[in-house]
């Protein structure tokens, strides 16, 4: 049976998509960065992130509105809330919400665990400064243990794929989560250790080809002329942990949970094309956002009629008994 958590959590997602900034470090040739967001580009540096915004803005129904709307639930019902594997999130309004119900409820707890001590410091000041009962700490998930049957919900966002033992990992989150809880995951879930497809490489030069050359100039003026793809070599170089078995994450999503929700959330073509150049789009050109456009439009489309996988996906499950 579908319960009212359960029906929020649809609704929430049916009408909206997610958003994440969370950019990586170049690697490879050409390099790879993320993007968090179906029809926006997400950029790896504050000033290209500046010239981006205009774009992104447009797109305001983020992820973590998607939380919001679980963790209201949650209150309702009176349980615990922890926030597990991320605890410095780019947006405040999930915590804010829980430091307000907190104060009115004195039921909601947050747990953070992360291997940063600073990020871990971090989340403790926010939780301390807000009044919000629960402990951040510092923990290695690979190995880390959870308390059975101790969550209602767990967070997660953008970590699933710098880790190595992910059955151990899903195993425990499943264990962790009580009767009716669930695991709300967004992810990176292409290809391992950025080894793009032929079928991406080739539809990203075939994209970028359509661009005028003064959207494809790279900040040392040379122009882009496509997206290659990394050697693994490259990416342990640059993070040994990076994408390390992002593909094996859905498949093990499945076997541990049930799903309740997927949201496709792109960025198997953008993430690849805005590497390096998306500082070009600003809103000082005014034909930038034709062209944004036209690309999240093509993905969109190619994702929608099942030609071309979803790198990034937001995923709500409950455990499988």
């Amino acid at each position: 049976m579908v319960g009212p958590l359960e029906e929020r959590l649809g609704e929430e997602l049916a009408r909206r998509h997610g958003e994440r900034d969370d950019p990586r470090e170049a690697v490879g040739t050409m390099g790879t960065r993320e993007v968090g967001r179906r029809r926006a580009p997400v950029v790896a540096d504050q000033d290209a992130l500046a010239s981006a915004r205009a774009f992104r803005d447009r797109h305001h129904g983020k992820v973590a509105e998607l939380d919001a709307a679980a963790l209201r639930d949650a209150i309702a019902r009176g349980v615990k809330v922890r926030f597990l594997f991320e605890t410095a999130r780019d947006d405040k309004n999930l915590t804010d919400l829980a430091a307000r119900a907190a104060s009115k409820s004195g039921r909601i707890e947050a747990d953070g665990i992360d291997v940063s001590e600073d990020r871990i410091a971090e989340g403790e000041r926010t939780r301390a400064a807000i009044g919000m009962p629960g402990r951040f700490r510092v923990t290695d998930v690979n190995t880390s243990r959870l308390t059975p049957g101790a969550y209602d919900l767990i967070f997660s966002s953008h970590s699933f794929h710098h880790f190595l033992e992910l059955e151990h990992i899903m195993g425990e989150v499943r264990s962790a989560l009580a009767p009716g809880g669930l695991f709300v995951l967004e992810e990176f879930v292409g290809p391992t250790q950025f080894q793009w497809t032929d079928q991406q490489i080739d539809l990203v030069r075939s994209l970028m080809a359509l661009l005028p050359e003064e959207y494809r100039m790279l900040r040392w003026n040379a122009v882009k002329p496509y997206e290659g793809r990394p050697t693994v070599a490259d990416v342990v170089a640059a993070s040994p942990f990076e994408s390390i078995r992002s593909a094996e994450i859905v498949p093990l999503f499945r076997k541990h949970f049930e799903i309740v929700e997927l949201r496709l959330l792109g960025g198997t073509l953008q993430h690849l094309l805005y590497n390096g150049i998306v500082h070009n789009f600003g809103s000082e050109r005014a034909a930038a956002a034709d062209y944004v456009r036209a690309i999240y439009e093509t993905e969109d489309a190619l994702i929608d009629r099942g030609l071309l996988p979803s790198d990034f996906m937001l995923l709500v499950g409950k455990r499988r008994d």
